[in-house]
């Protein structure tokens, strides 16, 4: 934690965390908590990767992977060469890449890019000359060197992290904002991209899966939704009685669709640093959200219990204006007055 401390004081805007334990494996460790409290103390933007974990028998993500705030990045192979008829379309996660849903704990991975077949680029001192350095292993049995890629997690979520620096750059009121940082980010991502075949559904939410979260890293939609502004922000105050948001619904934006036009709409909230205990805070807290035609038809929702992402995708067949909606099934009270932010990112687009 020295080492990002350092970086806080440099101003960066996001930290990628390719690092982590498999201590505690459905836990939220300490750990985890740590780095919720980094989030919420500088308003930092926190990439960190899911873990190796994947095969069973403890599929688990790795600590600090469920930091309830940060963005937790799971591993996609991309190989063609490897593809059979069990992956398609067109990607799949990567056998080791780590996942997690349980209880009180939020699902994890958030969103998955490549995993698969990296090397590093390094300079050869001599001649000056950049060269690809490849993970050179032996054969114990012939005795004879052989070029093996670096795959997992921890290069999947700096991809994550370079991308997040794109959208400060593109929109820099994201910048100091991880929530809506995170939701613009996942609104852009590619659900089709990744195969469904054993990576089931989440509970109540039909555009984001277990192993893969939200789905497949797009670079070149989250930036545009940045550019475009097409999130909206919003903090909530969970003291008092008179504050208290039970069961309400809240119009988050309303928009024109074309027909035949798809909108997808992901929602993220914060867990404030003041809450130690996630289970505690699981129960207190949840928050879904809505798609109607006109205000008044409704189209979609996404309802996952516990969880502070939630999405919906939805192929408009009437041209009209929408409503985006948030319902605030419950927030508990609390003595002190703690406050929980929300972020709602879309992106219309036409169905392809």
């Amino acid at each position: 934690f020295n080492a990002i401390q350092i970086l806080v004081d440099e101003n960066v805007s996001v930290i990628n965390l390719s690092a982590g334990t498999n201590g505690g494996l459905d836990a939220y460790t300490v750990d985890d908590l740590e780095v919720d409290k980094l989030i919420d103390a500088t308003d930092v933007t926190f990439v960190t990767s899911a873990g190796n974990n994947g095969k069973s028998p403890a599929p688990n993500v790795s600590s600090p992977g469920k930091a309830y705030n940060a963005i937790t990045v799971g591993g996609a192979a991309t190989k063609a060469s490897e593809s059979g008829v069990e992956y398609l379309p067109p990607y799949w996660v990567y056998d080791s890449s780590s996942y997690l849903v349980d209880s009180f704990l939020t699902n994890k991975p958030d969103i998955v890019a490549p995993a698969q077949s990296f090397a590093f680029v390094n300079r050869d001192p001599v001649t000056d000359t950049l060269f690809i350095d490849k993970n050179r292993k032996k054969n114990e049995n012939t005795n004879e060197y052989y070029d093996e890629y670096y795959d997992g997690t921890s290069y999947a979520a700096p991809l994550v992290t370079g991308v997040v620096a794109q959208l400060h750059e593109a929109n820099t009121s994201l910048i100091g904002n991880p929530t809506a940082t995170k939701a613009v980010l996942l609104a852009g991502a590619d659900f089709d991209a990744i195969s469904g075949n054993n990576n089931d559904l989440w509970e109540l939410c039909y555009a984001a899966r277990v192993k893969s979260g939200v789905g497949f890293l797009n670079a070149e939609r989250a930036v545009r939704i940045a550019e475009e502004g097409n999130y909206q922000y919003s903090v909530y105050f969970m003291n008092a009685a008179s504050s208290r948001y039970g069961g309400r619904s809240y119009i988050c934006d309303s928009v024109y669709i074309p027909a035949n036009y798809k909108i997808r709409m992901v929602m993220t909230y914060s867990k404030p640093a003041e809450f130690d205990d996630i289970e505690e805070f699981a129960n207190g807290n949840d928050m879904d959200l809505d798609l109607f035609y006109q205000g008044e038809t409704w189209c979609e929702s996404s309802l996952t219990p516990y969880n502070n992402v939630e999405v919906v995708e939805y192929v408009v067949e009437t041209a009209g204006s929408y409503t985006i909606e948030v319902y605030v099934a419950k927030l508990m009270q609390t003595s002190t007055r703690v406050l929980m932010d929300r972020t709602v990112a879309w992106c219309i687009e036409p169905v392809s």
